[in-house]
């Protein structure tokens, strides 16, 4: 961590010849009807970024659409006539080997005011979040703050009697002031209370409480590796009798485009950092993400889901025991 910052980018920027793609079980692409981004536009919207759990028959997901494209991660094209770049998203129920039973687009009742001049609308980056015998989800939102920064929020999905789910209760969650740039925090449930862990470096988990939306600082540890790049991705899930999690980092390479790498961090019961994995790619050197993890129904792999170039959604399937072999402890940072 006391490296130069020159150093360390020029390290950064040569990552991209050492990563290796994960080695999946089994690979399915998620193929879903979505709906025409506009009558003036041919395309439909894109699968991207989906989010999972396991359920007693399959698995549930939120799948995330969108209006534009993208070349690099850093040129977006909406073709929405009023030049806005849209997210709808869409609650999908999976059999064990997932395949589409049903298909519902997540409605917004919540009666949220947005700003009117946000050129970025709807719940980005969902994850799915089992608690209290609901469903939640956390996203972020860029249309409701006054100056269009990205906010994250905590939303209650549930389904009326007509078979309708929409988002019923929606809070902005605080933890710091309300003009940062808040993403991809990772929710989780333990011993019934919800967490969120906030940042990497330092570590900082946070408790949101659900009336107003502050959150108070549950931990806070400065690690003695420099982990300040790594970024949310897929919330722990319980492993080994402590918690596992994958985190993403941007590479920013010399043809200006960007990739996402990624690390599987291993957490004990403390919270203490204790293994990490080598970085890792799904399939290639670019915009990858993924937003969630889950145990499959035999209880040997994890199913990881991603979003590929923000057109396509993947669902990987990983063995547990080459997890642990990719596992080492965390001092090989």
């Amino acid at each position: 961590s006391s490296l130069r910052w020159d150093w360390k980018d020029f390290v950064h920027q040569n990552l991209s010849f050492y990563v290796q793609p994960i080695e999946t079980l089994v690979e399915t692409q998620i193929e879903v009807p979505l709906p025409q981004v506009s009558p003036f536009a041919p395309d439909d919207y894109r699968p991207l970024n989906p989010s999972i759990i396991r359920t007693d028959t399959g698995y549930l997901m939120v799948l995330r659409s969108v209006n534009y494209l993208q070349e690099g991660g850093k040129e977006f094209i909406t073709q929405d006539p009023e030049g806005k770049f849209r997210t709808r998203n869409f609650l999908l129920e999976l059999d064990p080997h997932f395949t589409p039973l049903s298909q519902k687009e997540i409605l917004e009742s919540s009666g949220r005011k947005k700003n009117l001049g946000a050129k970025v609308e709807g719940l980005e980056d969902c994850r799915l979040i089992d608690y209290e015998g609901s469903l939640w989800v956390s996203c972020t939102l860029s249309d409701m703050n006054p100056y269009l920064i990205p906010e994250m929020a905590l939303c209650r999905i549930a389904e009326d009697d007509k078979g309708a789910v929409s988002i019923q209760e929606l809070t902005l969650l605080h933890a710091f002031g309300e003009q940062r740039c808040e993403k991809n925090w990772l929710p989780f449930v333990r011993d019934g209370s919800l967490f969120f862990i906030y940042s990497f470096q330092p570590f900082i988990i946070v408790q949101p409480n659900l009336q107003d939306g502050r959150c108070s600082i549950v931990t806070q540890q400065k690690l003695p590796w420099s982990l300040s790049h790594l970024r949310g991705s897929a919330p722990p899930i319980p492993f080994d009798r402590g918690w596992l999690l994958l985190t993403h980092e941007v590479l920013l390479q010399k043809n200006g485009k960007r990739a996402y790498l990624h690390r599987f961090v291993y957490l004990n019961q403390d919270y203490i950092v204790k293994r990490v994995t080598m970085k890792i790619i799904f399939k290639h050197i670019g915009v990858e993400i993924c937003c969630s993890m889950t145990w499959n129904h035999a209880g040997d792999s994890l199913i990881i889901p991603n979003g590929f170039e923000d057109r396509e959604a993947r669902i990987c399937s990983v063995s547990i025991a080459k997890i642990q072999e990719m596992l080492e402890d965390a001092s090989c940072l």
